[in-house]
C-alpha cells in the first residue's frame, strides 16, 4: 500500500536550433540538472497511485554553443523542490 525511498536523478539535454533564426552555423543549447530527495507512493487499491516527492536541485545549467564553442551559460541556484501526482493503472 505505501512504497517509500530516496531518488536521485540526473537530467542532461541537447537540442539543436535553426542556424538562421540563431545567427551562427550550429546552434545548441543543452542543460544538465541533477537533483535528489525523497518520495513516496500510496497505492489505493489495485488500480489508483498517489505519488509525491521532494528533493533539492544539486545543480542546473544551462549553456548555448555554435558547435564548437560555448557563447553563454547560465547557473541556476540551487532550490527545494516538490512535486505530486497520480495515475490510474497497473
Amino acid at each position: 500500500m505505501l512504497d517509500l525511498g530516496v531518488k536521485a536523478q540526473v537530467d542532461f539535454r541537447g537540442h539543436h536550433g535553426d542556424p538562421d533564426r540563431y545567427g551562427v552555423d550550429n546552434p545548441q543549447l543543452s542543460y544538465l540538472n541533477i537533483k535528489a530527495g525523497p518520495y513516496v507512493q500510496v497505492n489505493v487499491g489495485e488500480y489508483v497511485h498517489f505519488n509525491f516527492e521532494g528533493g533539492y536541485y544539486l545543480y542546473r545549467r544551462f549553456s548555448f554553443s555554435d558547435g564548437s564553442d560555448e557563447k553563454e551559460s547560465i547557473t541556476l541556484d540551487n532550490v527545494f523542490y516538490f512535486k505530486g501526482g497520480f495515475y490510474l493503472g497497473i
